[in-house]
């Protein structure tokens, strides 16, 4: 009753708290009776029963900022219901923050979302927690909607991604045309974002160049597993692989070696600074028997 009476109320807070979505469907009366603008509901229990209320409501139109990020864990339902919301013409919506850090952020969500935006005038920002490479902000402007293609091959950079698709109409242009995937040092790569990656390869066609060193936590078997051997064998015309400081020993290359040794054109590999021993180095040296690696 308190929060309904305010008609001027345009800014409402209850993030951090364990709000589930029986709270969200309250949230939306709320939003029924006032204009809200900015509505944080960071970090709570909500899925998409409580987040379809909240963007149903009467006044949902009116948000400018909406703050959703780190709720229950998110799946395609709720990335759907929230692109059906931007793709409204109705909408007012400028920043949206979405994701989880307990789960990697999808691509294929991430073009859903872009998608949903080529219709849109208003939105300028959204903030992806749980990412490939973490926290991410995408900015989009006017312009950019008129060549959305072209922007989403860009966007891509930010998956670590590089690609030689200059038109790609969709997410599997790109990826079936990246010649580099590349993630920087110190990146803390789980099972979780691990399966995401190697569903990735398995879409590659022409990629050359794959560098994942320096995570920051060590390679287990099943996170190899996920990265290389997802959904092999892999079709792409790999000559670099570096897989360097990753603290990974020799029951892991094991895992891998199939993966190292299907790649004839493959010419420059770096394990350093693992801890593969001996045992380690003769494996490696099957794969000299097979592999022309250079360096």
């Amino acid at each position: 009753p308190f929060l309904k009476s305010w008609e001027a109320l345009n800014s409402l807070s209850v993030e951090g708290n364990c709000i589930n979505n029986r709270g969200a469907q309250l949230l939306a009366e709320v939003l029924d009776t006032v204009r809200i603008r900015r509505l944080s509901l960071n970090r709570n229990q909500i899925s998409k029963e409580g987040l379809s209320c909240i963007l149903s409501s009467q006044n949902a139109r009116y948000l400018t900022s909406l703050m959703i990020s780190d709720n229950e864990d998110i799946g395609s339902a709720e990335i759907d219901e929230i692109a059906r919301f931007l793709s409204r013409a109705t909408t007012s919506l400028k920043l949206l923050a979405v994701g989880s850090h307990r789960q990697c952020f999808r691509i294929v969500w991430f073009e859903k979302l872009c998608q949903s935006l080529q219709n849109n005038t208003t939105m300028s920002k959204m903030s992806i927690v749980g990412s490939l490479h973490g926290p991410i902000e995408i900015f989009i402007s006017n312009e950019q909607r008129k060549n959305m293609e072209k922007y989403m091959a860009d966007l891509m950079k930010s998956f670590g991604i590089t690609c030689c698709c200059e038109n790609g109409s969709k997410i599997d242009d790109i990826i079936n045309s990246a010649t580099k995937i590349k993630f920087p040092h110190a990146l803390h790569l789980n099972l979780d974002k691990c399966r995401e990656i190697g569903l990735v390869l398995s879409r590659c066609k022409m990629l050359q160049e794959l560098c994942l060193n320096g995570n920051r936590g060590s390679f287990r078997e099943d996170m190899l597993v996920a990265l290389f051997l997802a959904e092999g064998p892999y079709n792409f015309p790999l000559k670099s692989l570096d897989l360097g400081n990753n603290q990974f020993g020799t029951r892991e290359l094991t895992t891998i070696l199939p993966f190292l040794k299907s790649w004839e054109a493959l010419n420059s590999l770096s394990v350093e600074g693992n801890c593969i021993n001996n045992r380690g180095a003769q494996l490696l040296a099957e794969v000299l028997d097979t592999v022309r690696i250079r360096r």
